[in-house]
Formats: C-alpha cells, structure tokens, sequence
C-alpha cells in the first residue's frame, strides 16, 4: 500500500486470511510500514483481524494463538476472528474498536494542543 494513504490515517485494520499462510506472513511488514509512516497515536490504533473462520479447520493455516502473539508483539490495540462471509459480530467489533480508538486519539491531541497553547500564553505573559 503506497504511503501516501497512512498520511491521514486514524488507524489500521490489518487483515489476513487464516486458511493462507502467507497472507499473515505479509502482516508484520505491513502494518510495520503503517507505523512508520503514520503519526504516532495511528500507529497505536491497529486492529488485526483474521478473516474465514467459517472455513473447515483442517484448511485452517493459521492458529488463533500465532495470531494473538503477533498482536501483543507488534502492541496493536485489538485482535478479532471473523467470517465475512458469515458476518459475525466480531467483524463489527473490530471496526467499532478502530473508530473509538481513533475518536480518543483525535480528542487527546485536540487536549494537547490546547495545553500547548495555554502553556505557552503563561510562558510569555
């Protein structure tokens, strides 16, 4: 994903498929890219979600545990399993968290730049 778009990003919802090995590999250089690029409180707002649980578990590729791990390991915010297909609750709450995560970011850098301002009112009085 070209870097431009994580310039206004307020958070990440990084997807992989659990049947697919590769496409969770590809996940850590993403959302590493993500953090780089991204202003600090979006980099902190990064949900993993593993899509195609409805799928049988032998095509499975991918365990709920390696998923977990990378999560606390890179410190995103959250992790869920879902189904797309199936349209579980766990896909709403991925985003759910994404968007309260990002509003709480929003409302403390608006509390830090008016800190700031204030601060630097006193300083030059």
């Amino acid at each position: 994903m070209s870097q431009a778009y994580y310039r206004n990003a307020h958070g990440c919802i990084a997807v992989y498929d659990v049947t697919n090995h590769e496409s969770f590999e590809s996940i850590a250089e993403q959302v590493t890219s993500f953090i780089n690029y991204s202003p600090t409180a979006s980099a902190k707002n990064i949900i993993l979600v593993g899509n195609k649980v409805d799928l049988a578990p032998e095509k499975r590729q991918v365990s709920y545990e390696q998923a977990e791990t990378l999560a606390k390991r890179m410190g995103m915010a959250g992790f869920v399993e879902t189904s797309a297909k199936e349209g579980n609750e766990s896909l709403d709450d991925a985003f759910n968290m994404a968007v309260v995560n990002a509003l709480d970011a929003m409302d403390r850098q608006k509390e830090d730049a008016l800190n700031a301002e204030s601060q630097t009112r006193v300083s030059g009085s």
